[in-house]
């Protein structure tokens, strides 16, 4: 009998000796929802999605956790740097994971209580940065999953953007006032107020050599900041409905690194050159995309929205490559694997998708 408190009990069938309980497994993570034995050997499902295999023939044995996922919607998803074999996932569940993209099993997890619904997530390789509902940014160590610091009051009604820099020296961050924030990791000060967008921010990237930052909002516009000056650079705006996501395409030098794309409630995908005031190119999708992400050479883009389909382009032709459809609900974050042979997305139906990336020679 699997009980509410994430316990096991096995009952003794015989009459006479009067169905005398033994509890067999304590401690599960959530309640048991469903249990099935054959043969000796039982499986436990549990409210918290994991599943857990146990060998009652051996009295000694003690229930393995063979399978666990988040129960709740996932924000984001996020590779480290240079690391294609581990991938990072924050949910609705206050739990944060770091997977195995070879066997998809969960090498680390974090918990959180009583700071709200994460709103974002960056991953190092050593370390995970997640934005809370609470204001605040919290930060994991990526082996053993405990909390390492925490920066408080960061942004009013929560951090709903982050991105960390390449230098590993700094992060950026963005609240639902318009306000965009620089912070030193080593000190966890804050060194940059950045004010200038209207509405939430929904989306931050980083010039390759850490100079620049870009900033999506819900305001309409995207705007291009010098960090070492601490001013705007440029604007760019759309003509209706928010920009929710905005990807820097990578350049063979930070000079060169000047085309940006995004989608928002326009339904298109746009093609920006920061140095013409128009899109270089639409391209209409017909449902409004809510995430955007593209390969380490810039030559393909994934976009993903309302409309739960991951659509692949050719950035250089501006065509269709792919249409993924696997997501029961609204895709949310997505990101290539740093040699680019898989994608990642995920999404309010909770679920994470792992997607192989094949490409001609």
């Amino acid at each position: 009998v699997g009980g509410g408190d994430g316990s096991i009990t096995v009952y003794d069938t015989d009459l006479e000796a009067g169905f005398k309980p033994q509890q067999v497994a304590t401690g599960l993570n959530g309640g048991v929802t469903s249990v099935s034995i054959v043969g000796g050997k039982a499986a436990y499902g549990t409210s918290n999605c994991c599943i857990y295999a146990h060998d009652l023939r051996d009295p000694r044995a003690k229930a393995q956790a063979i399978s666990e996922a988040h129960c709740a919607r996932v924000v984001a998803v996020a590779y480290a740097p240079g690391d294609s074999v581990r991938f990072a996932s924050v949910s609705d569940d206050r739990s944060v994971r770091i997977w195995n993209a070879s066997d998809y099993s969960v090498e680390t997890h974090c918990l959180t209580r009583d700071a709200g619904l994460p709103g974002c997530l960056a991953f190092s390789g050593t370390a995970l940065f997640v934005g809370w509902a609470d204001g605040a940014i919290r930060a994991y160590e990526a082996d053993e999953g405990e909390e390492i610091w925490t920066i408080d009051e960061c942004h009013r009604g929560g951090v709903t953007a982050i991105v960390l820099s390449h230098n590993n020296r700094f992060l950026c961050s963005g609240g639902p006032l318009g306000e965009v924030r620089v912070w030193e990791l080593r000190t966890r000060q804050l060194v940059s107020h950045l004010t200038q967008h209207d509405d939430a921010v929904t989306s931050l990237m980083l010039s390759d050599d850490d100079l620049l930052l870009y900033s999506s909002a819900r305001d309409k516009s995207f705007i291009c900041w010098d960090l070492r000056e601490e001013k705007r650079v440029v604007t760019r705006s759309q003509g209706a409905g928010a920009i929710n996501a905005i990807v820097l395409l990578p350049a063979p030098t930070p000079e060169k690194q000047v085309y940006v794309m995004s989608v928002g409630q326009e339904r298109k995908l746009t093609y920006w050159d920061m140095r013409t005031t128009e899109p270089l190119n639409l391209v209409s999708i017909g449902q409004e995309q809510l995430c955007i992400t593209c390969t380490s050479n810039g030559n393909m883009a994934a976009v993903a929205g309302v409309d739960r389909v991951v659509r692949l382009y050719d950035t250089l032709e501006y065509a269709l490559i792919a249409e993924c459809v696997g997501h029961s609900d609204s895709v949310l974050s997505l990101q290539f694997s740093p040699d680019d042979r898989q994608l990642v997305s995920c999404g309010r139906d909770g679920c994470i998708f792992v997607w192989n990336i094949y490409t001609a020679n």
